[in-house]
């Protein structure tokens, strides 16, 4: 297979003309005119391998985008689970100050009723501890929760920003026509390169 690095001096193996060859077989000498025609400087088969070089960057930076853009929607997914979790925590909150606000308004009655009611208000405020305590917990669960969104957000924000710059590094990429062209064009100058050195390996193998 053609193997090239990419380097100013690979891509233009022939950028000084070789001299003048003579004394050898024809298909020696064609072998020797198809490697000069593949690799010099500006020939179709090196600028098709460029266009496909380009086209593999393209490719792989097309999987970058695509892998953070499922690192954000994946964290979206975890700020819905949390924002549900927020919404649930604050609907029993409400539900829990409701009831410590009827307990209040109860035991507030029953004082103002005189000592008859004792027993009851005993009772209430039993109750009504319980409810402070039940709501100091939820406060405090809500509150670890919005901790909790938080931080998401701020990964989410993270994630977006890296999302955003390999897009702008895709688009920086151009998309180039021609791609089954190109293939054709590199794969019959892969061949005729291998055959090329294969023939000049056996030329000079029969010379020792």
């Amino acid at each position: 297979m053609l193997q090239l690095d990419g380097g100013e001096n690979a891509s233009d193996l022939f950028n000084l003309h070789r001299p003048v060859i003579t004394g050898v077989p024809h298909d020696v000498a064609s072998a020797l005119n198809t490697l000069e025609e593949i690799l010099s400087r500006g020939s179709p088969t090196l600028e098709a391998y460029q266009r496909e070089d380009i086209r593999e960057t393209r490719v792989l930076q097309e999987e970058k985008v695509r892998t953070t853009m499922a690192e954000v929607r994946y964290i979206d997914g975890l700020v819905d689970e949390h924002m549900d979790a927020v919404e649930g925590t604050r609907v029993r909150l409400h539900a829990a100050r409701d009831i410590k606000q009827q307990l209040l308004e109860k035991i507030t009655a029953a004082a103002a009723d005189g000592g008859e009611q004792t027993v009851d208000v005993a009772s209430l405020e039993l109750e009504l501890s319980e409810a402070e305590e039940s709501e100091a917990a939820l406060l405090a669960e809500f509150m670890n929760q919005w901790q909790s969104v938080l931080a998401v957000h701020k990964h989410r924000g993270v994630a977006k920003s890296r999302f955003e710059d390999e897009v702008v590094a895709l688009m920086a990429i151009p998309q180039l026509p021609g791609h089954s062209e190109d293939q054709h064009l590199v794969g019959d100058a892969e061949e005729r390169y291998e055959d090329s050195v294969l023939l000049l390996d056996e030329f000079l193998d029969m010379q020792y």
